[in-house]
Order: C-alpha cells, then sequence, then structure tokens
C-alpha cells in the first residue's frame, strides 16, 4: 500500500529545519509542535519519501484571493542555481547524492515564507521539486468553493 500526501514544505518535511525554523513560525504567528513529517518520519524512516517544492520566482495565492509576488531567489541560493539551468521544471532525487556530495551541505533556500535561509535540504526531503515559475491556484470550473 502507498499514500500521497500533498502539503506545504514545513508540513511534510521529515525533520526540523534550522534554528531559525522555529523564530519563523512564530513570526508568522503560528505555534510550533514541529511538522508532521517529523512523526511519520519517525514512525515510517525511509519508507517514507519526502518531496520538497522550491521556485525561483512568481506568485502563489488560493484560488479566488489576490496572488502575491515571492521575491526572486538569489543567485547562489538551490533556487538560483536551479534557475541557472534554464529548465522550467527540476526533480533532484537527494537520496541518490553520494554523502560527500556539495548538495548535501546546508544551502540557502527560501522554504518558509519565502525568506532565505541556510538549509540542510537532504535532511529535510529525499528530493526537491523545482518550478522557475510558481503560478497561484486557480478554481475548477464548476467546483464547489
Amino acid at each position: 500500500r502507498k499514500v500521497i500526501v500533498w502539503a506545504h514544505n514545513y508540513h511534510v518535511q521529515r525533520d526540523l529545519a534550522t534554528p531559525g525554523a522555529a523564530a519563523a513560525v512564530a513570526k508568522a504567528g503560528r505555534t510550533f509542535a514541529g511538522p508532521t513529517g517529523l512523526h511519520l518520519a519517525r514512525a515510517l524512516g525511509r519508507d517514507l519519501y519526502v518531496i520538497g517544492f522550491l521556485a525561483h520566482h512568481g506568485r502563489y495565492g488560493y484560488a479566488g484571493e489576490e496572488p502575491v509576488e515571492i521575491a526572486t531567489a538569489e543567485p547562489g541560493s538551490l533556487e538560483g542555481l536551479f534557475h541557472a539551468v534554464g529548465k522550467p521544471f527540476l526533480l533532484l532525487d537527494l537520496r541518490a547524492l553520494p554523502g560527500d556530495h556539495w548538495l548535501r551541505a546546508p544551502l540557502k533556500t527560501s522554504l518558509y515564507f519565502y525568506e532565505p535561509q541556510e538549509t540542510d535540504v537532504p535532511r529535510l526531503f529525499d528530493a526537491v521539486f523545482f518550478l522557475d515559475e510558481m503560478k497561484p491556484s486557480t478554481a475548477v470550473e464548476g467546483a464547489a468553493p
């Protein structure tokens, strides 16, 4: 059996991200009990496969609400490096990287509220899916509100 759960990066990550993670969550007015992925990782170990999502630039928002612009990622960030590849989408299997690979070192990312922080991405996710341009959600015609 397999189950697919789709949620925000924070909720699915398999560990606490950075020393600044709790502060970023508190700044957003939320409580800090730890992500669901942390509890799932403890229960499921390597049977859990977590994919984080990153974007270089664009907008986010809920269907029917005004979209919010995100800051363009910095050139040296993980999103900036992916952007330099020149592809609209990328999937990187972090589990497949050798233990000493340079992508296993902490890199700047904007995982939390689009504020850049040094993050040990392979500790949080088994893979990352990169979107060069993020686009806001749109309503499906005929769907209930």
